[in-house]
């Protein structure tokens, strides 16, 4: 081809001379072929279409595992003493199903907080039973005195508290502060100052048919001084 070339040009353009040309340039290199494999669309990243699957995405709506939340939770378990109110439930519920917990796992949910409850249980009656030690060793309300000093104390409460006695003794059980040292040896200082005989202001000739009483007549019969003549007690007037 390139020999070829060369005799064309030996002729000259009709003035019978000229200098031989330089030489052809060389053939063009052939198209290059696309390796399959490297590009089997035949495109390259930025020259092709954006087809699915391209990306980070998968060229659709983003899919995520479906939530194990059932509709609606079956009652869940919980140890012996411990309830679940319907308020708690109603705030966990939603928590549980934007979590997308299923039954099994919301269920260990609540296992983990009833541990915790039952810990806390356990630490306060320990607390509880420590305070009932110290007031058994009290030098003033403890030791002989002891019994004396509990009598006296729940005595006082029955007598002044009336139709709340019952409630408020409930509510020292319940909680363990019945046995809070500082708060019962206030109540005992209470009812050795408010006993029937030593009470400043008692009347000592008081009719004793409590059956037709309440307790806050009672009251009043047995401690005047300690109410205004409308009955409303001194002690609120300051």
């Amino acid at each position: 081809m390139r020999d070829l070339y060369r005799m064309l040009l030996m002729f000259d353009d009709g003035d019978g001379g000229g200098a031989p040309p330089a030489d052809p340039p060389a053939d063009p290199p052939a198209d290059p072929k696309p390796d399959p494999a490297a590009d089997p669309d035949g495109e390259s990243l930025l020259g092709g279409d954006p087809k699915p699957g391209d990306g980070d995405g998968d060229g659709g709506e983003p899919k995520g595992e479906p939530s194990a939340a059932p509709e609606t939770y079956e009652k869940f378990e919980v140890p012996e003493g411990l309830e679940i109110s319907d308020a708690h439930l109603e705030m966990a519920t939603p928590i549980f199903k934007e979590a997308g917990l299923s039954q099994e796992q919301a269920q260990k949910v609540i296992d983990l907080h009833s541990k915790t409850v039952q810990s806390q249980q356990a630490a306060w009656a320990e607390t509880s039973k420590q305070w009932l030690q110290e007031l058994k060793s009290d030098e003033v309300v403890g030791g002989g005195a002891f019994k004396g000093s509990v009598e006296g104390v729940r005595s006082f409460i029955d007598r002044v508290a009336g139709d709340d006695a019952k409630e408020l003794k409930d509510f020292f059980n319940s909680t363990g502060y019945g046995n809070f040292p500082p708060l019962f040896r206030f109540f005992n200082k209470l009812a050795g100052a408010i006993s029937e005989d030593t009470f400043p202001g008692r009347n000592k000739n008081a009719n004793a048919n409590d059956g037709e009483l309440t307790e806050q007549q009672k009251l009043q019969r047995d401690y005047p001084t300690m109410f205004n003549s409308d009955g409303t007690p001194k002690i609120a007037n300051g």
